[in-house]
């Protein structure tokens, strides 16, 4: 990643709000203080979501950022000094645009940068926030990054990834500590490997349940990295 994708404002983002996160991830109304746009509602905030992707057609940039409050929040959102109480479009038209939307109990932000080179690898690599999967990046690219804070449910956080061609993942996967098992736990032994393909054939899709799980909780589920015990619960 070079210093000028490094100054693109949807990653400065990305890092001023997850190192805000790791800081004060108990205390959402810290979070939220002092962080560009800048959030104030009337009503106390219960969820923070966040995260950052880019799109291949077109190579966009997208940082995307919602808060979720305990009621109507009436909420303003502060961006480069100019308040928004109602739903809009900042910036139409050029190569860097944002929008805010008003929910009846939530508040959304999401800001667009056009025509940014493959850089999601090195921002997760740089990413302290993010748990780190460093064998991750020899068989796939990282396509979106997300993490997610609940008042109720904890933190979590999640990764989208594409297979790089052909490579073998299952080594690299059993090297950072994962197992492939069914729902129930059970690991899925080569015999059963063998008799699935057999059935289905090589690329034929596993059966429901069945995944990359490690110990401490983290899941690799298809092209899906999670973390987190309510980690679906925070992002569906």
């Amino acid at each position: 990643m070079t210093e000028g994708t490094k100054g693109l404002r949807p990653v400065r983002l990305w890092e001023a709000w997850g190192a805000a996160l790791a800081r004060s991830s108990e205390d959402l109304e810290a979070v939220l203080a002092g962080q560009s746009p800048q959030i104030t509602a009337q009503r106390p905030a219960t969820r923070l979501r966040f995260g950052l992707r880019r799109t291949g057609e077109g190579g966009q940039l997208v940082f995307e950022l919602r808060v979720d409050f305990g009621g109507a929040p009436r909420a303003e959102v502060n961006l480069d000094g100019t308040v928004h109480r109602q739903n809009g479009i900042i910036g139409e038209g050029s190569s860097e645009r944002a929008s805010v939307t008003f929910g009846g109990k939530y508040v959304e932000f999401l800001l667009v940068h056009e025509s940014v080179p493959r850089l999601m690898d090195a921002v997760y690599s740089r990413s302290t926030f993010m748990p780190q999967l460093p064998e991750l990046l020899d068989v796939a690219r990282i396509v979106t990054l997300e993490t997610a804070v609940d008042v109720t449910l904890g933190a979590a956080q999640r990764i989208y990834f594409e297979r790089r061609g052909h490579k073998d993942e299952e080594p690299s996967f059993e090297r950072m500590g994962f197992a492939l098992t069914d729902k129930r736990g059970a690991l899925v032994t080569p015999e059963d490997v063998a008799s699935w393909e057999a059935r289905y054939g090589p690329n034929g899709a596993w059966p429901s349940g069945v995944a990359w799980r490690r110990d401490d909780g983290a899941v690799i589920d298809g092209t899906e990295v999670t973390f987190g015990a309510n980690a679906r619960r925070l992002f569906r």
